[in-house]
């Protein structure tokens, strides 16, 4: 999965606009304020260095995306 996270990541950014990684988390944290995803460990995801220990965040993605998708469908 990890090989997969970093380049969903930017997908996304790009899809939506984001042209920064602030600017993502701000999304994410727009879908839920108590999310996972900060800055910092956004930074090691989209280098590819690290992968997200909650399943929620992958929740939260989904619903940044606006999809009726499940987090676990985004993750795979």
């Amino acid at each position: 999965m990890r090989t997969t996270l970093a380049p969903k990541l930017r997908i996304t950014a790009a899809a939506l606009g984001c042209t920064t990684r602030k600017d993502l988390c701000a999304r994410f944290h727009a879908v839920n304020p108590a999310t996972g995803f900060d800055l910092d460990r956004s930074h090691k995801w989209m280098q590819g260095k690290a992968a997200p220990r909650s399943s929620r965040v992958y929740d939260d993605w989904a619903l940044v995306l606006g999809t009726t998708r499940s987090g676990a469908w985004i993750a795979s």
